[in-house]
């Protein structure tokens, strides 16, 4: 009788232990989709609101990329497809779009433009770069160029041999590898070229 209650109670505190690990880990999970949630909440907020200048990064899968269904979220798979980049491999995805703009204005010190109403506003370019050109009576000229980067940033892993790949295939099998971090860097703006990026990644003790 005394090993059958010991073996019942045994049981019951297995059993308690494991009702326990569920519970930590289901807590566990729950906090961690809050946080995320959170997270997410306040991207999408600082997305909304631009005047206060702040950006948080989205925390998503990369099956949850597609829920979006924007031209931003395809942009950036259309970059992953063409590098041929495996959704296990991506670490970051990155958009950016700028717009710069600067006006010079001229005054003459002699009359250029003799009728009274001579106004004229024109602007010549693509979108990618432009220049609005701005003359008034008697003797103002204005400048205003403007030029849009749109740039897509992929942020993925790679394994690639330590040393020099071999030539031939069946010696690269056997060299030895190691997994880098790799950066494409895509650029709309045809007449954009990126000179020098340097990125660098915090690696925790």
């Amino acid at each position: 009788m005394k090993n059958k209650l010991t073996i019942i109670v045994i049981c019951l505190f297995l059993l308690s232990l494991v009702a326990c690990g569920i519970f930590v880990n289901r807590s566990i999970s729950l906090n961690r989709q809050l946080e995320t949630s959170t997270a997410n909440e306040k991207a999408f907020a600082a997305q909304l609101d631009k005047t206060k200048g702040e950006n948080y990064v989205f925390q998503l899968k990369i099956d949850q990329l597609s829920l979006f269904n924007d031209s931003i979220a395809n942009k950036l798979k259309s970059v992953q497809k063409e590098n041929n980049i495996k959704d296990s491999k991506i670490k970051e995805f990155q958009y950016m779009l700028a717009d710069y703009k600067r006006t010079d204005t001229v005054f003459f010190t002699d009359t250029i433009f003799k009728e009274p109403s001579f106004s004229l506003d024109t602007t010549i370019g693509d979108k990618w770069m432009s220049t609005g050109l701005s003359l008034k009576y008697p003797n103002q000229i204005s400048v205003s160029p403007n030029v849009r980067s749109e740039k897509e940033v992929l942020i993925y892993t790679n394994k690639e041999t330590i040393d020099p790949p071999k030539k031939f295939f069946l010696c690269r099998w056997f060299q030895k590898k190691h997994t880098v971090v790799k950066v494409i860097v895509n650029e709309e703006n045809p007449y954009i070229e990126n000179e020098e990026s340097i990125f660098i990644q915090n690696i925790k003790n």
